[in-house]
């Protein structure tokens, strides 16, 4: 009954939507991406993540205790994902992959944008689901450690989003690696979502295997 009631409530949020240019386009593909918003979970252990996994689409989240289990929020989330998408591929974010390996009872990662290699250690607080990212040093920069929202829902893909101030630092560095203006851009267009989460849905796509 609980996912019926979600089901109902995602279409309502479809259709009061509707009128706009950002909702006419595929209502479909919305309601499914709403419904995945609120039913996806950050309830698995670190070790469920383990693998490599490719970008699919801009992810963006809520902060605040509830918030994602929230349909017009969800709603909202997906319409500023719409929106992000183009600038995602001007600036090359979509060719983000993520890879995540246990070893010795540590869970490392691997972070890939643009050709440009970021890793790290990962660990997770039980209590509040949220990520910190533990950056290596690169280049000789700290990124230092950055919070991130995951969520994983039935079809066994992720949305992996961090805290926009962490999203920028991470992507100034990949920017000056690749001596690309990707951190004024990306700060231009992510400064009214100071109250969200932003990143990426990923799909798994092999195993990993980390050298770092």
């Amino acid at each position: 009954m609980a996912v019926k009631r979600l089901i109902l409530m995602a279409i309502c949020a479809v259709a009061a939507l509707a009128q706009s240019s950002v909702w006419a386009v595929n209502p479909l593909k919305q309601l499914g991406s709403i419904i995945n918003s609120v039913t996806s979970t950050s309830k698995f252990e670190l070790e469920q993540i383990d693998g490599t996994w490719h970008y699919q689409s801009p992810a963006v989240s809520l902060k605040g205790e509830g918030a994602l289990a929230d349909i017009g929020g969800a709603a909202g989330a997906v319409a500023v994902e719409q929106k992000l998408a183009p600038y995602y591929n001007k600036l090359g974010l979509n060719t983000i992959t993520m890879a995540f390996q246990h070893q010795d009872s540590i869970a490392r990662f691997e972070m890939v944008v643009r050709r440009i290699k970021l890793h790290g250690t990962v660990s997770k607080n039980d209590d509040t689901g949220l990520l910190t990212f533990h950056f290596a040093t690169f280049g000789g920069y700290n990124i230092g450690n950055v919070t991130a929202m995951c969520t994983k829902n039935v079809s066994n893909n992720l949305s992996l989003t961090f805290d926009v101030t962490g999203f920028v630092r991470i992507m100034s560095q990949v920017a000056a690696a690749s001596k690309q203006p990707t951190a004024e851009a990306l700060a231009a267009i992510v400064e009214s979502y100071k109250q969200m989460y932003v990143g990426a849905k990923l799909k798994r796509t092999g195993s990993a295997s980390l050298d770092n």
